[in-house]
């Protein structure tokens, strides 16, 4: 299986169900689907959350995506309710 990749969430667009991860290699930023953060059991990402992930091949071509989501941090912005809700995610993952 791939290697994991850690980085941190660039933007998600919950209207749009995507968005971008900074990975920590500093190679591009890499995309994520809606489908991906609902299998990791996450409502949605918030931009400085930090994750583990793993790039799996994309449709038609494109870039790979990221996959196999692992929340390592909540983003350092959210509230107090969103950093809660964020733990009991992680928690619950693991």
């Amino acid at each position: 299986m791939a290697e994991r990749l850690q980085g941190t969430v660039k933007f998600y667009d919950l209207r749009r169900g995507y968005g971008f991860i900074v990975p920590d290699d500093g190679g591009a930023d890499v995309f994520v689907h809606h489908s991906a953060v609902s299998r990791a059991g996450l409502p949605a990402l918030l931009a400085g959350m930090r994750l583990s992930f793993r790039l799996v091949p994309a449709a038609r071509g494109r870039r790979p995506q990221a996959d196999h989501l692992l929340l390592l941090e909540p983003a350092p912005t959210a509230s107090s309710k969103d950093r809660q809700d964020v733990n009991s995610l992680k928690e619950a993952a693991e």
